[in-house]
């Protein structure tokens, strides 16, 4: 038999054992990289993150002192990522499709977008996918992350 699905904890897992995942990182522990990293385009930033860019498959969250201080540079790279996410939609699962249907109402390239609006729009595709894909621990972490940005 084998463990839980991905995006799942075993039922009854204790803390401990979720924080090990490798898919979760809590600030200020060092992290360990699971899966391939992407450079973020920034020499210096990717010597500081573990595996030595942005890790591929989590969730990888930017949290500036302020809007406009060069963040989207920094995330141009996973914004491209972003797009290709959107041109393979069709091929994607319906799980799949719908990280990248919130992640699109998310992300604007418009500097002048709404961030409240565009947050609040991803915490309302996020709790609808966590309704729709209730047992999934990520997107449930996701829509919770979600509800708390908006």
């Amino acid at each position: 038999m084998s463990g839980p699905a991905p995006g799942r904890a075993a039922p009854g897992a204790p803390l401990a054992a979720l924080l090990e995942r490798p898919d979760i990182r809590r600030g200020g522990a060092l992290a360990q990289v699971a899966s391939a990293s992407v450079p973020t385009g920034f020499p210096a930033l990717d010597a500081e993150l573990p595996g030595g860019g942005w890790p591929t498959g989590c969730l990888t969250e930017c949290l500036p002192a302020h809007e406009g201080i060069g963040e989207l540079r920094i995330l141009g790279p996973a914004l491209a990522a972003l797009s290709r996410a959107v041109a393979l939609k069709p091929k994607a699962t319906p799980r799949e499709r719908a990280l990248i249907e919130a992640l699109e109402q998310r992300y604007s390239a418009d500097p002048k977008a709404d961030r409240a609006a565009l947050d609040a729009a991803y915490a309302d595709a996020m709790a609808a996918a966590a309704g729709r894909f209730g047992g999934d621990d990520t997107i449930a972490a996701l829509a919770a992350r979600g509800v708390i940005s908006a």
